[in-house]
């Protein structure tokens, strides 16, 4: 903070008689018979005649004080004082925009005895010189009393300082402390230019009127300072070791600070902490003070679930209302050297998932943090068993991820509704290398922008379940999760459809030839391919050039049924590109369990497979040989190809 330094013109001398006699021999010796320099210092200046003569004497008188000003510039280096002095010049707009600045924080240090005391025109040059001088008794009295008042304010709170920190009067002294250095820069700075204004005075003394104390080192106070931070402690009491449960009150977290010398703990009360959450999402109380006894407490308000198992608070010590402002750069290290003794202690909070709900949301949160946040709209649409098929539990997982989304995160989720209309948008769609019928089309059509899927595989007591997060538009991953969940925790619901067989069902889709020219799809109205009894399935069938094809229906049971083509609609021809939704009234019934729909695609027409008539179906007769007889019957086409659907049924 740039010191106000007032120049006080004792005696501006205008009514002095301007000279007009001979010139005066001060202008070129700036020496003066009546002005000694062990007295005073002498300053010439010099205007221009203009038509303003009040202005001309003012602006001589100024070059005069600026004169005075670098004599003192050139001996002593106290730039705030030399920077004010020039303000009486008009010399330097910069330094009185910050003068102007400063003042209602600056103290002001006077200096008087500067005075006019004569002014001379010449009348051959048409200049008007000035000549000033500064009285150094009168300057030099107001200096020492100016370095008196923070030489004793500085050595007052030092020794304040000591005893207060003898008696453990701690905060009491680093308060005095922080007071005594306030008082080191500006007397380090008056103290050079009292003496080089009182040098004359001090040299002709007989007495000590003009001693003053040497420089104050601001060493002595800080090593005071830093001794003291070297024997605080700062240790946890209590609070760390409690588990992180959501639906109870945590206790606070308890701190110690103390002064530990000569063997002897005592309480260090009145000081500032800073509590922060360095991991973890809640609210707790965000500052503190030490009491009596040296202890602090951090309030837990709140802690709300995240990704991660554990929450990082930060307990800091604060001494920020210990530091000084000012224009030195002393102030500087003083406040740096606080910002060191900001001692930190970290408490660690751990949370224990014992819940499904708990293991859940825990996936969830780890999901959903690395989504981008400019993604807002969701949608949970297939979980599989094993990553093949649905499940029964899949159903469960997926109600379970979904509240946990819509309670924990801020994204808003796809509902059945948006998800079932999309299935009817598909019919004025054309082919593409996009493969409708995925979660990922799915989703794009319900007006989702991030779609999760995900799998759980099954283990001897737990399963694991990974989801991932894949952004709609660009098919790009955005994130992965997985959890363990055990066996324990989870309904009585099967994990696998019970008629599940891996040999049998999983030959029945790997087989399957996917064609090379001839590209086909097949899909239902539900991305997560779970059905109850009653429900309506809806199916949908799409090829990229014209063909004919037959879809069948492979049961709980291990019947085959063909459902198309059928009693009412024996056309199986269908155009390129076009969504074909499958004709007729499929509603779900009795066996339940893991069920396929296979569509067989060929160039040429098909022979319609010999069996019984069920509900206006064909029931085929051996479906082991059927797949085998048509796809003989196909490969002798250029084009062949096939595709198939898993769905899973469920009694209601």
């Amino acid at each position: 903070m740039v010191k106000k330094l007032i120049i006080f013109l004792i005696s501006v001398l205008f009514s002095i008689e301007i000279l007009g006699e001979q010139k005066p021999e001060w202008i070129k010796t700036k020496r003066h018979p009546r002005y000694p320099e062990r007295l005073y210092i002498i300053g010439v200046g010099a205007a221009k005649k203009t038509k303003n003569k009040i202005e001309d004497i003012q602006k001589a008188n100024n070059d005069a004080f600026a004169d005075i000003v670098k004599q003192i510039r050139v001996t002593v280096a106290t730039k705030s004082v030399v920077e004010q002095m020039e303000v009486i010049t008009s010399k330097k707009a910069e330094a009185v925009e910050r003068t102007s600045a400063e003042l209602q924080v600056a103290s002001e240090l006077k200096i008087g005895g500067l005075k006019v005391v004569e002014v001379y025109f010449d009348d051959d040059d048409d200049i008007y010189y000035s000549l000033a001088v500064l009285e150094r008794e009168t300057a030099g009295r107001e200096l020492k009393d100016k370095l008196n008042q923070y030489y004793n304010a500085y050595l007052k709170n030092f020794e304040l300082a000591k005893t207060n920190l003898a008696n453990g009067n701690f905060y009491q002294a680093i308060l005095n402390l922080s007071e005594a250095y306030k008082n080191i820069p500006p007397y380090n700075e008056v103290l050079p230019l009292f003496r080089f204004i009182t040098r004359p005075l001090a040299e002709a003394s007989l007495d000590n009127e003009w001693k003053i104390s040497d420089a104050l080192l601001t060493s002595e106070v800080k090593s005071v300072l830093q001794e003291f931070f070297s024997k605080v402690k700062i240790e946890k009491v209590s609070g760390e070791d409690q588990e992180v449960n959501f639906d109870q009150v945590l206790k606070p977290l308890t701190l110690r600070i103390t002064y530990n010398d000569a063997g002897k703990s005592y309480p260090v009360p009145g000081i500032k902490f800073k509590f922060a959450l360095k991991s973890g999402i809640g609210k707790i109380s965000e500052t503190g003070v030490s009491d009596n006894s040296g202890m602090v407490k951090c309030e837990i308000f709140e802690l709300k679930p995240y990704r991660e198992s554990y929450y990082v608070v930060s307990a800091k010590v604060d001494l920020s209302e210990f530091n000084i402002s000012g224009y030195y750069d002393e102030y500087a290290e003083w406040n740096e050297l606080l910002k060191r003794n900001e001692s930190e202690v970290i408490f660690t909070l751990r949370k224990t998932a014992v819940t499904l709900d708990d293991k859940i949301r825990d996936l969830v949160l780890n999901l959903t943090s690395k989504i981008p946040s400019k993604f807002e709209k969701l949608s949970v649409l297939r979980i599989y068993y094993q990553d093949k098929l649905p499940g029964p539990m899949a159903l469960y997982l997926r109600q379970k991820i979904e509240s946990a989304i819509e309670q924990y995160t801020k994204f808003s989720l796809i509902s059945d509704e948006q998800i079932k209309v999309a299935g009817v948008k598909y019919a004025s769609l054309t082919y593409s290398s996009e493969e409708l019928g995925t979660p990922e089309s799915f989703a794009k059509y319900a007006g989702s922008e991030v779609v999760i899927t995900g799998s759980y595989w099954e283990g001897k007591d737990a399963i694991d379940v990974n989801l991932k997060a894949t952004d709609v538009e660009r098919k790009v991953i955005l994130s992965t999760a997985s959890v363990n969940i055990p066996k324990s925790l989870l309904p009585d619901i099967p994990l696998a459809p019970q008629n599940y067989n891996p040999q049998v069902d999983d030959e029945l889709i790997k087989s399957e030839k996917k064609g090379e020219e001839l590209k086909v799809d097949v899909w239902v109205d539900r991305p997560d391919g779970i059905y109850r009894e009653g429900d309506s399935i809806k199916i949908f069938v799409r090829a990229n050039k014209e063909c004919y094809i037959q879809l069948v229906y492979y049961d709980a049971q291990g019947n085959a049924i063909l459902v198309f083509p059928h009693k009412l609609e024996w056309n199986n021809k269908i155009e390129a590109n076009k969504v074909y939704r499958v004709p007729g009234n499929f509603v779900i019934e009795p066996p339940f369990g893991r069920e396929i729909l296979k569509v067989f695609a060929s160039e040429k027409p098909f022979p319609i497979p010999k069996g019984r008539e069920h509900s206006g179906l064909i029931l085929i007769e051996n479906p082991g040989m059927y797949a085998s007889y048509v796809r003989g019957l196909g490969l002798k086409s250029e084009d062949y190809a096939e595709s198939s659907v898993v769905i899973t049924t469920l009694k209601r």
